[in-house]
This record gives C-alpha cells, structure tokens and sequence, in this order.
C-alpha cells in the first residue's frame, strides 16, 4: 500500500513565519490551526521532492534527569540523506492511517512514531517551537514541530538503527558539530533556554 503522508501548504507556512528560518517560537495553536485547516495526505514519494508541501514531523526530545539522548543514526535507518548523523530529535512521518482527520492524524502520529522507537515511560511533555529550515534538500521539504519529552526511562527499539548515549546537559555543547542541522537548531536553544525546560515542575 503506497505510503501518504501528512503535509501542509509551504505558501500558508510562509504566511506564518515570513522569510524567518531556524528555530522559531510560535505559537502551538497557529501550526494547528494550519494543520486542520490546510492539512492534506499526499503519496511520500512525491512530498519527498515538491518544495511547495511540507511534511509535518513531530520531533521529540527526550529528557532524563539533567541528561538528554542522543543519537546516530546508522545506514540501517530508513533515510539514507540522514546516515551517520547526530541527532537529539526522535520523530517522524505522520501518515493517512494515523487518524481521520490530519489533526488527529498529527498528534496520534506522533504518539506511535515514539513509541515505535523507544520503550518509555513520559513523566511530561513541552511544545517548544517550530524548525523551518530551508537549507537542505531534506530540510526544505519537512517543517518540525518541537516537543521536551521528559522521562523516567528510555531505551531505543530499534537498535540497528541507532548507536545512541546520555549525554549531560553541561556537555551540550561539545556534541554541536557533529549534528544534523535541526538537532543544532534546536540544542542552541536549548543551551539559552536550558532552565525553563529542564524544570518538569514549570508549566
């Protein structure tokens, strides 16, 4: 069965953010708004190469204590553009079959894509912002919404697809370059904003 997947128009994501690009605070009901109003399924295969869709992926960080995972993927992992990168985000597709409406499609989506990749067990989550990134080929065809996914445990599925460490948030910064632009995106404002969200009791 052909894979649809969850996009949104880019011309209403531009109507939103303008030309700003990177790490964007926004508000979480805008994007839904988006989302239900003008979210669509499309075949994967042609989202992958038409700049004028974004795929919506959820992109969950996940946090231990004072530490954070993170990850490298390995050439078993289904995107061959991401091979070998670092990253802190776990995520993915949203697609036709995750729900009736893209709506509810996006945040049931989300749910399987972590428990697909993690055994885990979430004390919280945070929405932080939005990845427009317009950089890549990858990026310039996906949009990135943002969550802080604290946890009491977490252990990785699929683990020929991973290699994968706890990392202290003190050392955040050391792992910077070696990770694939949205991770980067996000840990930068994670470095300048690392109280509010490491706070599980902060609303």
């Amino acid at each position: 069965m052909e894979e649809r997947v969850l996009v949104i128009p880019d011309e209403k994501l531009r109507e939103l953010l303008g030309d700003e690009e990177g790490f964007l605070q926004v508000d979480e009901t805008l994007i839904r708004g988006i989302i239900k109003e003008h979210g669509m399924f499309m075949p994967r295969d042609e989202a992958e190469y038409d700049p004028s869709f974004r795929q919506v992926i959820p992109y969950m960080v996940i946090l231990k204590g004072d530490e954070l995972l993170l990850l490298q993927r390995t050439e078993k992992q289904g995107e061959k553009r991401l091979h070998n990168k670092y990253s802190v985000g776990i995520g993915g597709h949203v697609n036709s079959l995750d729900g009736v409406t893209p709506l509810d499609a996006y945040f049931n989506g989300k749910e399987r894509e972590l428990h697909e990749e993690l055994h885990v067990e979430v004390v919280k989550e945070r929405y932080l912002g939005i990845i427009n990134d317009r950089s890549s080929e990858v990026s310039s065809v996906h949009v990135g919404l943002v969550y802080a996914v604290m946890v009491r445990s977490a252990d990785i599925r699929e683990k020929e697809n991973f290699l994968y460490w706890w990392i202290k948030r003190n050392e955040l910064t050391k792992h910077l370059q070696k990770m694939e632009n949205w991770s980067r995106l996000v840990v930068e404002y994670m470095i300048s904003n690392g109280v509010r969200i490491w706070d599980t009791d902060a609303s």
